[in-house]
């Protein structure tokens, strides 16, 4: 079973070099190689933001796999948005994993009720796991990234704690099963 944990200061410099590794940086809004100082600002400024959460996911043997976020915490709508991403080499299936057990975290430790995720067109893996772990395309187009390529689409999606807890939990979870005995990919 994977875990998540807060993101520790010591945990800085990995998460720094996985996110800016060229095939992160690539499907980010911000594609910029990231400085330390940077990088230490920032988590300065979010440590104690009750709207933020940042997660390192630990795999069955308590290694680093990945860091999710979840942001714009609303408690009084019970929505927020997330992000995610994958560091290192990881095996297959380590991305469903990972965001099964965040999705749970969302929506029982945060008490959270939807949860959004905004993604660019160009980034076809999360689009596909966002589709398998549930999520609804809100919007094909919601806005344009401020990227390099001003063009590049971004896709808004969301999906419910009832259309979680009805479907997708059981669904995902036999994925989920499947992968840790060797029987599916994904």
């Amino acid at each position: 079973m994977f875990s998540l944990r807060p993101v520790r200061d010591e945990d800085l410099p990995l998460i720094l070099e996985w996110r800016n590794s060229p095939s992160v940086r690539a499907k980010m809004f911000t594609t910029h190689v990231i400085t330390p100082e940077e990088h230490d600002a920032h988590f300065a400024r979010i440590q104690d933001d009750p709207t933020r959460r940042y997660l390192l996911c630990l795999d069955e043997q308590g290694l680093p796999v990945g860091v999710v976020t979840f942001t714009d915490i609303d408690q009084a709508t019970g929505s927020c948005e997330w992000g995610f991403y994958l560091g290192g080499t990881t095996g297959r299936g380590t991305g469903t994993k990972m965001l099964y057990g965040a999705v749970e975290y969302a929506f029982g430790e945060l008490g959270m009720r939807t949860i959004g995720a905004a993604v660019l067109g160009t980034n076809e893996a999360s689009i596909r796991i966002h589709l398998r772990l549930g999520f609804q395309l809100e919007d094909a187009e919601l806005k344009r990234a401020r990227l390099p390529i001003a063009s590049t689409p971004v896709h808004h999606f969301s999906l419910t704690e009832q259309d979680w807890t009805s479907t997708w939990r059981a669904r995902v979870g036999e994925l989920v099963r499947r992968q840790d005995e060797g029987g599916a990919r994904g």
